[in-house]
């Protein structure tokens, strides 16, 4: 029997099972028309050093990421500890409205990026494949940076907001 014939598992028990996965918390931001758009994200992952790319998924029907497709461009920005606010705001479903009152600058590529993220890259896209109900964005990493002093990254953890402890 084939993986696709199989029953398979019902959201609700995915979403449980993968809340025990801890994550960090990322914005992708993008714009287009003057309009900055920002989501938060916590599928984001590195794919390849050579070339440089990264990927997350978005929900199809995404605004932000209708953005990226007409602008090709879009940053991650690595969210800190003291940044639930902004992930919180840009979870909710929206558009511009959502950015109102973060504070951002313009990456070269024309891309919004967070003032005070933890660390950013600055992306051109490189191609979206379908995946469910989602999309997978791949990025072709530009450039990127990150903060100098020592803070520390915002997690997500059993559907909560953490925070790092080293071990033992």
């Amino acid at each position: 029997m084939n993986a696709q014939a199989q029953q398979a598992l019902a959201p609700a028990q995915l979403r449980l099972l993968s809340s025990f996965f801890a994550t960090g918390v990322t914005a992708v931001l993008s714009g287009h028309g003057g309009e900055r758009l920002g989501m938060t994200v916590n599928s984001f992952t590195s794919l390849s050093l050579d070339p440089p790319l990264v990927l997350f998924g978005a929900q199809s029907d995404s605004s932000v990421l209708q953005a990226i497709r007409t602008s090709g461009c879009f940053t991650v920005n690595v969210l800190a500890a003291d940044q639930t606010d902004i992930s919180s705001q840009l979870a909710r479903r929206g558009g511009p409205e959502k950015m109102r009152g973060i504070d951002t600058v313009t990456a070269p590529c024309g891309a919004p990026r967070l003032t005070g993220a933890l660390a950013w890259f600055e992306c051109a896209l490189d191609r979206c494949e379908a995946a469910g109900d989602h999309l997978i964005v791949i990025g072709h990493v530009l450039d990127g940076g990150c903060q100098k002093t020592a803070c520390e990254p915002l997690l997500f953890f059993r559907s909560a907001y953490r925070a790092l402890r080293a071990v033992d």
